[in-house]
C-alpha cells in the first residue's frame, strides 16, 4: 500500500507560483470595483498580502487561453530546471477546456519558442487507439494523456 498517496488529499487547481501552495478559487477569480475579471496574478492570497512578485497583468481583453498560456510561461520561464514539469502537473489536475489549452501549450513549447496563442486540443470520450483502455479522454489522435505522453517521447 501507498501510505504517502493515500494520507494526502491531491492538490487540485492552479497552485501559487511562488510558493506552490493550493489556492483558494477565489485567488484565481478576482474582480476590481466595476465587477470586470482581474488577470490572474498567479498567487495564493499570504504571497499577495507580503508583496511577493507573479505574473504581470494581462491587456483587457484577455481569454481562458490567454490566461492559461501566461499562467504556463510564467512557470517555464522562472523554473527552466522542472519545465514541463509544472504544466504537466497543472494538465493532470485540470480538466474540459484549461486541460486542452494546456496540452496545446506543452505541444508548442517543445516545437517553438514562446507561445502567444494557445487553442485547446479536442478532447473526447472513447476508446485509446494504443492502450485500448475504455471510457478516457482522448485527442484527435485518439489517444490517451499517458499514451500521448509515451508515443511524444518516442519521436
Amino acid at each position: 500500500m501507498d501510505y504517502d498517496h493515500t494520507t494526502l488529499a491531491p492538490v487540485e487547481g492552479w497552485v501559487c507560483v511562488y510558493c506552490f501552495g493550493e489556492r483558494a478559487c477565489s485567488d484565481h477569480f478576482l474582480t476590481d470595483p466595476h465587477e470586470r475579471r482581474v488577470s490572474d496574478d498567479g498567487l495564493c492570497q499570504y504571497c499577495r498580502d507580503i508583496g511577493r512578485s507573479g505574473i504581470g497583468s494581462l491587456p483587457e481583453g484577455f481569454t481562458l487561453a490567454d490566461e492559461v498560456a501566461a499562467y504556463c510561461q510564467y512557470l517555464t520561464g522562472h523554473y527552466p530546471a522542472v519545465a514541463p514539469g509544472l504544466p504537466n502537473a497543472l494538465r493532470r489536475r485540470s480538466t474540459g477546456v484549461v486541460h486542452g489549452l494546456v496540452l496545446a501549450f506543452l505541444d508548442r513549447a517543445q516545437q517553438a519558442p514562446p507561445i502567444t496563442a494557445l487553442t485547446p486540443v479536442a478532447l473526447r470520450a472513447g476508446r485509446c487507439f494504443s492502450c485500448y483502455a475504455h471510457d478516457r479522454l482522448i485527442d484527435t489522435d485518439d489517444l490517451c494523456d499517458e499514451c500521448r505522453d509515451l508515443f511524444r517521447v518516442a519521436a
